[in-house]
């Protein structure tokens, strides 16, 4: 009975991995935050897809996951995940949000 116990606690830690990131060299990814923005291929099931812009932790993560066209800073779409990052509004109508070089403009629905 010992040795069934036994051997079923070593094939448990065998099957046991590290959970770490590791790119395309097998090198170690480091978990520093310092957001970049890329894209990856998505696979459709019925029509082809475009590429879907994503944000990782840091690059040595983006090119693990093969995404390209890698930009520092998280991937902004709109107004709402513009302020959402805490990026100044601007006072204007509609309200302007500036992250970096690139401005963002409130969508305004019809007045009821």
């Amino acid at each position: 009975m010992k040795k069934i116990v036994f051997t079923i606690i070593i094939l448990l830690l065998v099957g046991c991995t590290n959970n770490v990131d590791t790119n395309q060299d097998n090198s170690i990814c480091d978990q520093e935050y310092k957001p970049v923005c890329g894209k990856i291929n998505i696979q459709c099931i019925t029509t082809p897809c475009n590429q879907v812009e994503e944000t990782f932790a840091n690059e040595c993560i983006a090119n693990q996951r093969k995404a390209f066209d890698i930009k520092e800073s998280d991937c902004l779409s709109d107004f709402e995940k513009c302020v959402d990052l805490g990026n100044p509004i601007m006072e204007s109508y509609p309200r302007k949000c500036r992250n970096g070089d690139i401005t963002y403009t409130e969508e305004i629905g019809p007045i009821q």
